[in-house]
């Protein structure tokens, strides 16, 4: 079952940060929800720490922060550049997945995957509210369904993930 878990933390951290990485790059100046696709793309990586942490469970906190820091430096090398934003970013992710594992991780297990999944429903509620305003109310007449069916397809994954982990989170530890 760790296995599954673990499977279905990758799977969803790799699509919502892919989400992510493709709504920063849809606007230079940034929409008015531009403030949650770092903060998805960060909770992306950390639910990505927790899946790999699942799979291979002998990880340490120390190698799971230099692998949620290594991802946004190859992000922005992939785009050519090196900010310093970039490194900030990485190195605030880094201890981000450090702390969450160090002070939580072993004593509650679904801890870090609680934490990333609820940012990720807080970052993914202000674009969803208006791709489904977007759906139901078209300025002009016309609905996107290709829009639509990932939309739901992250929903379901971020509730399925959240429920996973919350469970395993609020289980009583056996003695």
């Amino acid at each position: 079952m760790r296995w599954a878990i673990g499977v279905l933390y990758v799977v969803t951290g790799l699509l919502t940060g892919y989400a992510a990485v493709y709504q920063m790059m849809q606007t230079v100046n940034g929409g008015l929800w531009s403030w949650s696709y770092p903060l998805m793309l960060g909770a992306s990586v950390l639910l990505l720490a927790s899946g790999i942490h699942n799979l291979f469970p002998r990880t340490t906190a120390v190698w799971l922060a230099l692998i949620a820091a290594v991802i946004p430096i190859a992000l922005c090398a992939l785009f050519g550049s090196m900010p310093v934003r970039c490194w900030a970013f990485a190195a605030i992710i880094g201890f981000v997945t450090w702390s969450c594992f160090t002070f939580a991780g072993g004593r509650r297990p679904g801890l870090t995957a609680l934490i990333a999944s609820m940012a990720l429903i807080a970052s993914w509620l202000p674009s969803s509210f208006g791709t489904i305003h977007a759906y139901l109310f078209p300025t002009p007449p016309a609905a996107n369904q290709p829009v639509l069916t990932p939309l739901i397809v992250f929903w379901i994954l971020l509730l399925v993930v959240t429920i996973i982990s919350g469970v395993s989170f609020f289980r009583v530890p056996q003695p």
